[in-house]
């Protein structure tokens, strides 16, 4: 796979290699607290600066419904159910790993 001659790299074919290396690197566990840590930083900003800003944005709604299900939320509403949803895939993880150490250091006692 060779980039076409007059084809600039990132719209050429290389331009997959870029987006694995970037996928690769925003799975890492330290980038995602990396951009919660700024995202945090970012809403206390704005909410000390522009505090009617701030407010009117986490009060916006937005959402529809999805197989008789209400989704028009606000944005405060659904940042804090995507924490809460990241927290418990995070516990789920750490416990699968646990458990899978578990099996693994009872399999070489037997």
């Amino acid at each position: 796979m060779t980039d076409r001659p007059g084809v600039p790299a990132t719209l050429g074919r290389g331009a997959y290699r870029e987006f694995v290396r970037v996928r690769q690197i925003l799975r890492r566990e330290s980038v995602g607290g990396i951009l919660l840590l700024i995202g945090a930083f970012a809403a206390m900003l704005t909410a000390n600066i522009a505090p009617q800003f701030y407010f009117g944005l986490r009060e916006t709604h937005f959402g529809g419904t999805v197989l008789g299900i209400d989704l028009n939320l606000s944005l405060g509403h659904w940042a804090a159910d995507a924490l809460l949803a990241e927290s418990v895939a995070s516990k789920a993880g750490h416990q699968a790993a646990i458990e899978d150490l578990s099996s693994t250091f009872a399999d070489r006692l037997n």
